[in-house]
């Protein structure tokens, strides 16, 4: 006796196991007990899509684990298997774990394992799903495979740290300052409008920041730009700092590109100061009385600080006539310079050398100012407006005027920075001529015989104060 048309999901076993059986007058009845062994043969496969943050397919091969537990024994089904979403092409790929699968209920989880990637930077849709594969069906022929689907989508967990760093027109670093600001736009897929912030090289920035809804961002690439007040790109023109030696942000082909594998993205913006600085002096020269000093004068200034050890020089030289002790007026035939300006000169540091950035004093001395042989115990009252300013009058630099200031001492102090690179001054001085000063003469006679015994006389000679 044999079965026929036995399923192939299933084996027969027959008892007796030949199957055979023989009738006789002693023994009439017979029986032949069929049993039917179901074949361990459900097939259970997986499959893994991976999502980006915004929802798109992920098309780079990624390493994942499931564990099944089920009616099968551990050695055949039961354990921990890898699969992958796509292959190298980026085509989907179906995960066989078996196809000798006991029938029955399985469950499948998602588990960390070496190799793999990490779960919690994902978020999984699927999570303990179970799977049924059954006996052999004629209405589901199918029904002994089963196919498990997972999708895991990545979590928002990109961070961007962006830091500026100012440097000199030398390329030293500058120390931190926290009063210089700038404005940085941020271009990526948490921030596809733009996003603004005000950054200074005290303090670096991370983002998200405490002004963004979410914690973490989306992977992709990030465009870092320097803009202006009004979020619009520099051009050479507009930009204040050296264009070509500065960084003003990623290039267009180079953004910042956080991933899965490199989610914390890092971008240094340089701002390397020009060397662009200039500081031009109107010097206006008035007699103790107010009045304006004729006589032309050579005052020499000297700029300290920046990048000059010694000091800068410069001379400025005053309109007027010149000076001659041998004369009782006024020289106007060698008049010098403006005759329609009197006291007035001007001068420039940094026309054919630039200055760098930074403080500088201008200092006046009195062997200077106005010391000539002839000339003792001068004193001068300075006062200062910023400017060329075009009154030249004592009267005009008082303090009805709330930029005027006097001068401490011999000096003043002017900065040249990035807002101010040219500065420009107009210098005061009202001489003030010695009082109650005694003058000594002494007459020395020179040549002859040397002749004790007789007195020597000669001409009165004058000693004139000028």
């Amino acid at each position: 006796m044999s079965e026929i048309s036995v399923p192939d999901h299933y084996t027969p076993y027959y008892s007796p196991t030949s199957a055979t059986q023989t009738l006789t007058m002693a023994r009439p009845e017979g029986s032949v007990t069929i049993t039917n062994w179901e074949k361990d043969v459900g097939e259970l496969r997986l499959t893994k899509q991976v999502l980006a943050a915004d929802g798109t397919k992920i098309t780079e091969p990624r390493s994942f684990f499931v564990q099944v537990t089920g009616p099968a024994p551990e050695t055949t089904v039961r354990g921990t298997f890898e699969m992958i979403n796509v292959d190298e092409n980026g085509a989907d790929v179906t995960t066989t774990v078996t196809t000798k699968a006991r029938f029955g209920t399985y469950t499948f989880r998602e588990v960390d394992a070496t190799g793999g990637q990490v779960l919690s930077d994902y978020v999984i849709s699927t999570q303990d799903a179970q799977a049924t594969v059954k006996a052999y069906d004629a209405d589901n022929p199918d029904a002994h495979k089963a196919t498990v689907r997972f999708i895991n989508q990545e979590k928002p967990l990109g961070k961007l740290t962006i830091e500026k760093q100012l440097k000199d027109s030398d390329g030293n670093i500058l120390p931190a300052d926290a009063t210089r600001t700038f404005d940085v736009k941020v271009t990526g897929p948490s921030y596809p409008d733009g996003k603004i912030i005000t950054l200074s090289n005290d303090k670096a920035i991370t983002l998200p920041d405490a002004q963004d809804a979410f914690t973490g961002l989306v992977y992709g690439k990030y465009a870092i730009l320097e803009v202006d007040e009004d979020g619009n790109a520099y051009t050479e023109d507009t930009y204040q700092y050296d264009w070509n030696q500065s960084i003003r942000g990623t290039g267009a082909d180079e953004p910042i590109t956080l991933s899965i594998d490199n989610r914390e993205g890092a971008f240094t913006l340089v701002n390397q100061e020009k060397r662009n600085g200039k500081i031009t002096i109107k010097k206006v020269l008035f007699n103790q009385d107010g009045t304006k000093h004729t006589i032309t004068r050579d005052i020499t200034m000297i700029l300290s600080g920046g990048d000059s050890t010694d000091g800068l020089t410069q001379v400025v030289t005053t309109n007027g006539t010149p000076f001659d002790p041998e004369k009782t007026e006024q020289d106007t035939e060698h008049y010098v310079g403006d005759p329609n300006h009197p006291g007035v000169g001007q001068t420039e540091f940094g026309a054919t050398d630039s200055l760098k950035y930074g403080t500088y004093s201008l200092s006046e001395f009195m062997p200077r100012y106005l010391g000539t042989q002839y000339e003792t115990n001068l004193g001068f009252e300075a006062r200062v407006r910023p400017g060329l300013i075009a009154d030249e009058t004592w009267s005009d630099t008082g303090a009805n005027h709330a930029d005027s200031f006097g001068v401490a001492g011999n000096s003043f102090t002017i900065t040249v920075g990035v807002d101010n690179p040219e500065q420009e001054y107009t210098l005061y001085n009202r001489v003030i001529y010695p009082s109650n000063t005694e003058f000594e003469t002494i007459k020395i006679w020179q040549g002859g015989k040397l002749d004790t015994a007789h007195g020597h006389s000669g001409n009165t000679s004058l000693v004139k104060l000028y």
